[in-house]
């Protein structure tokens, strides 16, 4: 258990490293060859070896990419779609 809380920390000072600029950018590069979000997503965190979870909270924190994440989870069916009201 201490074992994963180091490693989470460890995760979390790698993330700081990074920047969500970073991410947006590798994520338009792996966009533009066809792959959606939640896969460029956990291709980042493969290349760089950060978990999953650290990620997530990147995409969080940025209210843009979750929106995008979001409306993508929501077009596969992977969570409920929300009704918007236009604007």
């Amino acid at each position: 258990m201490v074992d994963e809380e180091f490693a989470s920390k460890a995760d979390v000072e790698l993330v700081n490293e990074f920047n969500v600029e970073q991410i947006l950018s590798y994520m338009e590069e792996h966009m533009a060859r066809g792959a959606s979000y939640i896969d460029s997503i956990l291709s980042y965190a493969e290349e760089y070896n950060i978990d999953i979870d650290v990620v997530g909270e990147i995409v969080r924190d940025s209210p843009i990419l979750m929106s995008n994440v979001h409306q993508e989870a929501e077009s596969l069916n992977l969570i409920e779609k929300i009704t918007r009201l236009p604007l």
